[in-house]
């Protein structure tokens, strides 16, 4: 996590608006956020993917846009 950003979640109790994380490189690589008091505070990497010859850039977009100013890095 390089920047958690801010407004992601909702402030409903056990209601998360996750919002959605793409991969730009290499193929079928997927993670998960951890949303924490409308913050990202860690994402979880559900399956490795495929064809990543480098570090993936990765992009944050909440389909909602209530949350704003999240960066991610990935660390290989």
């Amino acid at each position: 996590m390089y920047d958690s950003g801010t407004g992601y979640g909702s402030s409903i109790i056990n209601n998360e608006l996750k919002p959605i994380l793409s991969i730009k490189n290499g193929r079928n690589g997927s993670i998960e956020p951890i949303i924490v008091n409308g913050s990202i505070s860690q994402v979880n990497l559900q399956f490795g993917g495929f064809e990543y010859f480098s570090v993936p850039d990765l992009e944050v977009f909440d389909p909602t846009g209530s949350g704003s100013g999240a960066t991610l890095r990935a660390l290989i």
